[in-house]
């Protein structure tokens, strides 16, 4: 497995680009995930969520300690495994309908585990809306967060 290393400079997450790729790959909840019939089309997905792990990964690692009760340092833990499982596989063979539904839930998962300071204790959490360090519990709302 190839250890995920911190990128040289800060690197901001687009949370809304990452929101609607993996949207567009789960589709409406109601209806399910849209048909992508076209190989190109998948593999093109499948190079976007790779990318957004590949970015969401390590500061979800660096979060980890702080965040409250076990579950959720559990739940952190196995996301992150998957994704490095995941990430090992070529971006060739992971393109099926079934792999790129696994990247968006991974996405998702890991998403959600980086843009909600509320389930971390008191400390240092990324901002959500550029990702700088704010204190727990003042959000978008922080001066350090403009």
């Amino acid at each position: 497995m190839t250890p995920l290393r911190p990128p040289a400079a800060p690197v901001r997450i687009d949370a809304t680009r990452i929101r609607r790729t993996y949207e567009a790959v789960l589709g409406d909840p109601r209806i399910g995930p849209p048909r992508l019939a076209d190989e190109e089309q998948r593999a093109h997905f499948a190079g976007l969520l790779r990318g957004h792990m590949w970015l969401l990964v390590p500061p979800v690692e660096r979060l980890m300690p702080r965040m409250v009760g076990p579950f959720n340092r559990s739940a952190a833990r196995h996301v992150i495994t998957r994704a490095h499982g995941v990430l090992a596989v070529p971006v060739l063979g992971a393109s099926s309908a079934g792999d790129l539904f696994d990247l968006a839930t991974l996405s998702r998962a890991l998403l959600t585990l980086y843009a909600h300071p509320d389930n971390h204790e008191g400390g240092v959490v990324p901002c959500r809306r550029n990702g700088s360090p704010v204190t727990a519990g003042s959000g978008a709302s922080a001066p350090e967060c403009r």
